[in-house]
C-alpha cells in the first residue's frame, strides 16, 4: 500500500511541476492578442499600400479594361484592410483621412468605368483576351 501511495505522491509532484512550467511559460510569453494585433496591422498596411498602387495604376492605364480592373482591385484591397483593423487604425497607418482616400479610389473607379463605356464596343471575350496579353 505504501508503494502505491509513494507513486501517487511522485505523480502529484510531477503534475504540479508540469503545471508550474506551463504557467511560467504562459506568463513569460507576450499575449497572443498583442502578437495577432501587430500581424493584423502589418497586413492592413500592406493592403493599403497595394490599394494605393492599384488606384495609381488605374490612373495610368491606357487600356480602359485594365483601368477598371485596377480601380476595383484598389477598392477591394482597401475593403480587406478595413476588415482587419478599424478605421482609426487605418488612418494612423495612412497618415491621412480614410474618407478622402476612399473617395479618391471610388472616383477613379467611376472614371475608369466611364472610359470603358466610351471606348469602342468590346465583346466579353475580347476584354478577357486583352488581360491575358
Amino acid at each position: 500500500m505504501g508503494c502505491v501511495r509513494d507513486n501517487l505522491i511522485y505523480a502529484g509532484i510531477a503534475l504540479g511541476a508540469l503545471v508550474i512550467v506551463v504557467l511560467v511559460s504562459f506568463l513569460a510569453s507576450p499575449p497572443q492578442a498583442a502578437k495577432g494585433h501587430g500581424a493584423l496591422r502589418s497586413a492592413a498596411a500592406s493592403l493599403v499600400r497595394a490599394s494605393a498602387e492599384a488606384v495609381e495604376a488605374s490612373q495610368q492605364d491606357a487600356d480602359p479594361t485594365l483601368a477598371v480592373v485596377h480601380a476595383q482591385q484598389g477598392l477591394n484591397y482597401l475593403e480587406a484592410a478595413r476588415r482587419l483593423v478599424d478605421d482609426a487604425a487605418l488612418e494612423r497607418l495612412m497618415d491621412a483621412p480614410l474618407a478622402d482616400f476612399t473617395a479618391l479610389a471610388r472616383a477613379q473607379s467611376q472614371r475608369a468605368l466611364q472610359a470603358l463605356g466610351a471606348s469602342p464596343a468590346r465583346s466579353l471575350a475580347g476584354a478577357y483576351a486583352s488581360l491575358l496579353d
